[in-house]
C-alpha cells in the first residue's frame, strides 16, 4: 500500500472522526454514513464528496478483507447520484473588486499570487525566500525537503512532481504588491519556507489552512481564482503550451520530443503573463 494512499485515508478519517465526535470510526452505521454524506454536501462540491466516499469505501473494503473490521461496508451505494463533474461558479466582477480591496486592507500578499500568477495554492504557499528572485523578476517552483526548528522534515511536493518544476516570470503588478506587503523578499535569500507554519504533515503540503481562511474571507475559493486567471488567458487565445509554463497544466498528447521544440523562453511567457489584468 502506497504512502500517498495511507495519507489520503488518514485525512478522510480525521474529518469523519471530528464529525462523529470520537475516534471510534469503525462503529459507524449506514444511517450515520448517509448523514455524513448529506453534511459534506452542504459545504463541498459533489465531485469532492464522491472522492471522499470512494476513499472511505476503499478503506472499509481493505479493513474487512484484512479481518480488522467485521460487518458490511457502510459506504456501499452512497456514491449513487453524485457527479464527478464539479460545477464551478465564475467569479463576478464586483466580487473580485471587493476581494482585491479586502486583500489590500489585510496586506494579504498570497491573494495576489493567485490573482496575477494563476498558480495552485500549494505552488505559492510552499515558496521559500530563495525561490523569489526579484532582481530577475522570476519565481522558482521546486520540490525540496526542509528540516524545521523542531527537527521535523517538511516536504515540498508539486502536482506533477518533478515535471512540475519550472521557473516563471513574476507579473509586474505582483512585484508592486511584494514591495508593499512582503518587503523582506527584497533581501532574504534563505532556503526557509516563507509560510512554514502553514504546512500540514498529514498531506505533506502547504496551503490547506490558507485555503480555508481564503474562502471565508473572500467568498470564493483559491481554485476559483486560478480558474478565473486561466479563463482570461484562454479568452485571449493564449497557446496551451504557454499556459502549461504558467499554470502547470498538462497538455494532452504532448510528447517529450515535441515539448523540447515548443518550450517558450521566459520572456515569451512574461509577455503572456502581462495579459492578465
Amino acid at each position: 500500500m502506497s504512502q500517498s494512499t495511507i495519507r489520503n485515508w488518514e485525512t478522510k478519517l480525521k474529518g469523519l472522526a471530528e464529525w462523529l465526535g470520537h475516534n471510534h470510526v469503525g462503529v459507524i452505521d449506514r444511517k450515520q454514513a448517509f448523514d455524513y454524506k448529506l453534511q459534506m454536501l452542504t459545504d463541498k462540491e459533489e465531485g469532492t464528496v464522491l472522492s471522499y466516499i470512494a476513499s472511505l469505501s476503499g478503506l472499509w473494503n481493505w479493513a474487512i478483507t484484512s479481518g480488522q473490521l467485521k460487518g458490511e461496508n457502510v459506504w456501499t451505494g452512497l456514491k449513487k447520484g453524485l457527479s464527478s463533474e464539479s460545477s464551478k461558479k465564475p467569479i463576478e466582477g464586483q466580487a473580485l473588486v471587493a476581494a482585491a480591496r479586502k486583500a489590500d486592507e489585510m496586506k494579504d500578499i498570497r491573494f495576489w499570487f493567485g490573482r496575477y500568477q494563476g498558480l495552485r495554492k500549494e505552488d505559492y504557499c510552499g515558496l521559500r525566500w530563495c525561490d523569489l528572485d526579484l532582481k530577475e523578476r522570476v519565481l522558482h517552483l521546486k520540490q525540496y525537503q526542509w528540516i524545521n526548528p523542531k527537527g521535523r522534515t517538511q516536504r515540498r511536493n508539486l502536482k506533477m512532481k518533478k515535471r512540475g518544476e519550472r521557473t516563471i516570470p513574476i507579473h509586474s503588478e505582483l512585484l508592486k504588491k511584494l514591495e508593499l506587503y512582503l518587503p523582506e523578499a527584497m533581501t532574504n535569500d534563505s532556503t526557509d519556507p516563507i509560510w512554514a507554519d502553514d504546512y500540514r504533515p498529514s498531506i505533506e503540503g502547504w496551503g490547506s489552512r490558507f485555503s480555508e481562511r481564503f474562502t471565508d474571507r473572500y467568498g470564493f475559493g483559491t481554485h476559483q481564482l486560478r480558474s478565473y486567471v486561466v479563463t482570461q488567458l484562454l479568452l485571449q487565445n493564449v497557446s496551451p503550451y504557454l499556459l502549461k509554463e504558467l499554470t502547470g497544466h498538462s497538455v494532452p498528447g504532448l510528447g517529450k520530443v515535441v515539448a523540447g521544440y515548443v518550450r517558450p523562453t521566459i520572456e515569451e511567457v512574461r509577455q503572456v503573463l502581462e495579459k492578465i489584468r
